[in-house]
């Protein structure tokens, strides 16, 4: 049992909301400020920033997009493959692990706002098999989204087919077994809207129950609503491995590719810089994904920070006592890739960054956020 709650850990940590210090964040953000020259522009400062995190060995290699009104600047840093000596560019694709979740509870809300689904059905009602579970009852696809569905991250009847392969941990798991478990869900709690708890088998399990509603696979869904509407050519569950960059661990060693057999709606997606870009600025300057972004970062429930909506994040604390507008963000992470999405809709504001490495989620979302902030303060140069 103690090895099993240590690699659940370790998961959760790896794919969860690595939730920051809220004074730590606080003075961080400071420190930054103080440090922005109002005279340098936000290319010169992120060019900056990112080239020395390479000479420094800090990120094998990562790609950026900043966009602030209709001024948008995307850019890539360091090495796609430390031994071919491969330079990342805007077409090298990342696994962009957590933020997966995003897309799939914009694609919800599409669906649902097509009246396809209904945010408050029960789950059962979309599964392809009977269950007698009592709190499927109460538990809505709305707490599936919002993190509040008493879900595990990880439920512990998979982490012996996790344990075989702890390089790319979901590859063994199959429909059956999610399924089975479905069926009899042994650490499920009862779902309560006033409880955060983080799921990627909730999230999963949403993509799931997309597909059984549509009879449509996920990625086809993915394509048809999101992708398709925004040019973005390059995003899918399944990569195009030509373009793929190797991941690396904090030690800069090689790591395994993630598959998702399952729960792929929860961590599977892979994109470069171009398409999560195009995607970034919809969610600011589209009006039918301003739309689509606007309803699922309402509030659902609390989190540490702030509060969680369908899928999105709104961090509020720190960003209230820096006389911020909120910040609407998302990260992700597997064992060889970080990534982070954040918004000031308001301000049509907005940042991207992809990185090859994993276990450096703390670094990654720290740019992402200090970006945020410089891009309110600073401009971009004038052509």
């Amino acid at each position: 049992m103690n090895k099993l709650k240590i690699f659940g850990k370790v998961i959760a940590i790896i794919l969860g909301i690595l939730l920051f210090i809220i004074v730590g964040i606080y003075f961080f953000f400071q420190y930054k400020i103080s440090k922005i020259d109002d005279g340098v522009s936000i290319e010169k400062k992120l060019d900056k920033k990112f080239n020395q995190l390479v000479l420094d060995k800090k990120i094998v290699g990562a790609s950026v997009c900043i966009i602030k009104g209709d001024h948008i600047y995307m850019k890539s840093f360091g090495y796609a493959d430390l031994a071919t000596k491969r330079m990342v560019d805007s077409s090298t694709l990342f696994e962009i692990g957590s933020i997966s979740k995003v897309f799939t509870t914009e694609l919800a809300e599409i669906l649902h706002q097509k009246k396809i689904i209904d945010w408050n059905e029960p789950i059962h009602k979309s599964f392809p098999f009977e269950t007698q579970v009592k709190s499927y009852e109460q538990t809505k696809l709305l707490h599936l989204a919002s993190h509040t569905s008493g879900f595990p991250s990880v439920p512990e009847v998979f982490f012996p087919k996790v344990e075989l392969d702890t390089c790319n941990p979901y590859s063994r798991l199959t429909i059956n077994d999610l399924q089975e478990y479905l069926k009899n869900p042994k650490d499920k709690k009862e779902p309560n809207i006033k409880e955060y708890d983080y799921s990627n088998l909730g999230n999963g399990l949403l993509g799931h129950i997309l597909e059984w509603k549509t009879k449509e696979k996920y990625n086809t869904l993915l394509q048809m609503e999101i992708c398709q509407k925004i040019n973005m050519k390059n995003t899918s569950i399944i990569a195009d491995t030509q373009y793929l960059a190797q991941g690396y661990n904090d030690k800069r060693l090689r790591t395994c590719h993630w598959d998702f057999p399952i729960l792929y709606s929860a961590g599977a997606i892979k994109s470069n810089i171009q398409d999560m870009g195009m995607f970034l600025n919809a969610q600011l300057n589209d009006p039918y994904f301003q739309n689509i972004l606007n309803s699922t970062r309402q509030e659902i429930s609390k989190e540490v920070q702030g509060y969680v909506g369908k899928g999105w994040f709104t961090e509020t604390i720190t960003s209230n006592l820096m006389g911020q507008k909120h910040f609407v963000w998302h990260n992700g992470g597997t064992f060889g890739f970080s990534s982070f999405i954040g918004l000031v809709p308001e301000e049509k504001i907005g940042i991207v960054i992809l990185a090859n490495q994993g276990d450096i989620n703390t670094l990654v979302d720290q740019l992402g956020f200090s970006f945020l902030v410089i891009a309110k303060k600073s401009n971009f140069e004038r052509k």
